[in-house]
């Protein structure tokens, strides 16, 4: 199967599991998308979807990851697949695709073996949550590597908690830290 996003996501509960002795471990992993974060031209439905998808990653992730399973998922950027061959096909669409991912390319199927290796593995014991952005670069970063903007508004947030001299710089969720170290709202 060369495209992923038919694959359907199975909705589980802890309950479904099978009672699993304390020393072992679960991995469940999602199939997200580019439109689990952003609106999409023309595919309302698929946007929908894969926001859900990323719900579906994070809600059953606080509830299980106590139980030693890991919930995540894999969110794919522009892959080269039958499903978009027509936008490939499309030189004007295709060099405007292109010319958005610093990659500089379409993705390929086999740009998903490592991100998938690494969540399946014992490397992400305390890895959950998490839908990681596999796009060439398309969102600027991930929820494990957040774009700098956001970095750059925490660091500067710190040093105001830090040094107090930057009071009214707004801190990410609009959190404020007045001279005194307290939180403001």
């Amino acid at each position: 199967m060369d495209d992923l996003s038919d694959v359907p996501p199975v909705a589980l509960r802890i309950n479904d599991l099978p009672m699993m002795p304390t020393t072992e471990w679960a991995r469940a992993s999602f199939t997200a998308s580019l439109l689990t974060f952003q609106g999409g031209i023309t595919v309302p439905g698929y946007a929908a979807s894969k926001g859900a998808i990323g719900q579906l990653t994070m809600a059953p992730s606080n509830e299980w990851a106590s139980k030693g399973v890991q919930v995540n998922a894999i969110a794919l950027g522009y892959i080269a697949t039958d499903n978009t061959q027509a936008l490939q096909d499309n030189p004007e669409r295709s060099a405007s695709i292109i010319g958005r991912i610093p990659a500089g390319r379409w993705g390929q199927p086999e740009d998903f073996k490592g991100p998938t290796v690494l969540l399946a593995s014992s490397a992400a014991d305390c890895v959950s949550g998490v839908v990681l952005l596999v796009d060439g670069g398309w969102m600027g970063g991930s929820l494990l590597f957040p774009p700098l903007s956001s970095l750059g508004r925490y660091l500067l947030g710190l040093l105001h908690f830090i040094g107090g001299s930057l009071a009214s710089y707004p801190l990410p969720l609009s959190l404020r830290i007045d001279q005194d170290g307290h939180s403001t709202h």
